[in-house]
């Protein structure tokens, strides 16, 4: 759910009709969506709440699913 209590795109996103695809990250509060929209140029679409105490939101971006995995070890 967005800040507002629906799925609907925060203020300023924008749909992206070309794909349904989801890039979900979680956070412990919305501005940590924010920072991550600014800081990798991700669209945000919606940020929904959660259930963990520490994670307590789900930052969802237009796009792929991407990860932060560290592949130096492997």
């Amino acid at each position: 759910m967005s800040e507002t209590g629906s799925d609907q795109p925060l203020a300023g996103g924008k749909a992206n009709p070309k794909s349904n695809q989801e890039n979900v990250h979680s956070a412990t509060d919305p501005q940590k969506c924010r920072e991550m929209e600014q800081k990798y140029g991700w669209m945000l679409k919606t940020i929904r709440q959660t259930r963990d105490p520490i994670l307590k939101v789900d930052c969802v971006f237009y796009g792929e699913q991407t990860s932060f995995e560290d592949k130096r070890y492997d």
